[in-house]
């Protein structure tokens, strides 16, 4: 019993050729050389029969007999129901549609396919002969000059995947059954098993790369404060790279570096003094990512103060002046130079208020360096030329203010207070 005939059609310049009747190899399976283009393909069925079939049977049916080349092979295709359909008559459309046909035919069933200028199929459509043959879709339940849907289907898909009559005796892919309520070609032959997988080779996976050693963070030797250096260990040989993520919570991470192979160490620059950052690392392939390395912190140093100023060098002391000629008690007491009297600096504090703003100005005398330290609060504020004056400018608050200005680099000060 003739199971089918395989037609292709070739698209070319958006017509359809003339169809040819394939003839079998003898050397076992065959293929026409064309193949599908991906490894998803789906199908749609129209479930009208003559026989009386359950739309749901026909459907179930059509699903085992897909799974067939899948399941049993390592073929990288997969035949997918995709839904029903009306189409009932063989056409390009790109649609792949199966079908039933209430005519006499010497055929239990027939599949046509087009392909593209790239040698790509588009396009099956597969019909069954219901108007000659009878269909059963449950094991058990063929009986007489029957066929049963799911192992006509198996052969039927195999040619919508592009593979043609196999000259081996007993292989699903074989140009006939054996004999009415045949099961076997549900099951695939080794001749056709070889066949699709050398039309659909098996994808390549590749391992996902092992995680990275242990991770170490620290601080750069030739920026200190704003570089931190980070270490792993490499613990895979088919990485195509690492990734480094920081934190600076040690719970939200985002990606700072993508390196390449082999690659152990990281230095991150442009970092804040004095802040904790967090890292991780993780490795990374065409198969995927790695665990991650665990994290690890360190600290960026603060910046130093600045050094002080060196202190003005003291002016020469004057010369003597000569003794005067002592001639009476007194022209001695009249000659002697007036003790020195030193007057400790002093510092007020006026305050005023503006609209916006509120304003502290401070005046001072007695203070003999050539400038002044000022503080708020124990604050320095400034280092200010010793012209007795200066203002302080600030958001309206209030509150009591203590002033204090000083001989710069000395304790010789003096402190006003402003309440506003």
């Amino acid at each position: 019993m003739k199971t089918s005939t395989l037609r292709n059609r070739i698209l070319l310049a958006g017509c359809a050729l003339a169809a040819l009747t394939w003839t079998a190899d003898i050397s076992g399976y065959s293929l026409s050389g064309r193949t599908w283009g991906t490894s998803s393909v789906l199908f749609y069925v129209n479930p009208q029969n003559s026989r009386g079939l359950a739309q749901t049977a026909i459907v179930d049916a059509l699903k085992r007999a897909a799974d067939v080349w899948r399941n049993q092979t390592q073929a990288n295709i997969e035949l997918v129901y995709a839904g029903s359909t009306g189409g009932s008559s063989f056409g390009l459309n790109y649609k792949n549609e199966v079908f039933f046909r209430n005519t006499q035919s010497g055929y239990a069933g027939e599949t046509y396919w087009w392909y593209d200028y790239t040698g790509r199929l588009v396009d099956f459509d597969t019909a069954f002969y219901d108007g000659t043959y009878s269909f059963y879709t449950s094991p058990g339940t063929c009986t007489g000059n029957a066929v049963y849907l799911d192992d006509l289907v198996v052969h039927e898909f195999g040619h919508g995947l592009g593979m043609e009559h196999s000259s081996i005796l007993g292989a699903t892919m074989y140009p006939t059954m054996p004999h009415y309520c045949d099961t076997t070609q549900m099951t695939l032959d080794a001749d056709d098993v070889a066949g699709i997988e050398r039309a659909y080779p098996a994808a390549v996976v590749v391992a996902v790369p092992a995680a990275p050693g242990p991770v170490s963070a620290s601080v750069s030797l030739s920026n200190p404060t704003t570089s931190l250096v980070i270490t792993w260990a490499d613990g895979s040989s088919n990485e195509s790279g690492f990734r480094v993520e920081r934190s600076t919570n040690g719970s939200t991470f985002s990606q700072v570096a993508q390196l390449g192979a082999n690659a152990t160490s990281f230095t991150n620059s442009g970092l804040s003094s004095a802040t904790t950052y967090y890292y991780r690392v993780y490795a990374y392939n065409s198969g995927g990512n790695s665990p991650y390395s665990g994290v690890a912190s360190s600290q960026t140093q603060a910046v130093p103060p600045p050094a002080p100023a060196p202190a003005p060098a003291p002016a020469p002391a004057p010369a003597p002046a000569p003794a005067p000629v002592v001639t009476s008690t007194s022209d001695a007491q009249a000659l002697a130079p007036a003790p020195t009297v030193t007057t400790a600096p002093t510092l007020a504090v006026r305050g005023r208020r503006s609209s916006s703003r509120q304003y502290a100005d401070l005046t001072w005398a007695g203070f003999t360096a050539t400038r002044v330290d000022i503080y708020l609060n124990g604050k320095r504020l400034d280092d200010y030329r010793n012209d007795g004056a200066w203002t302080h400018s600030m958001s309206r608050r209030s509150g009591t203010y203590q002033y204090k200005v000083c001989n710069r680099y000395t304790s010789v000060c003096a402190t006003a207070s402003v309440t506003f």
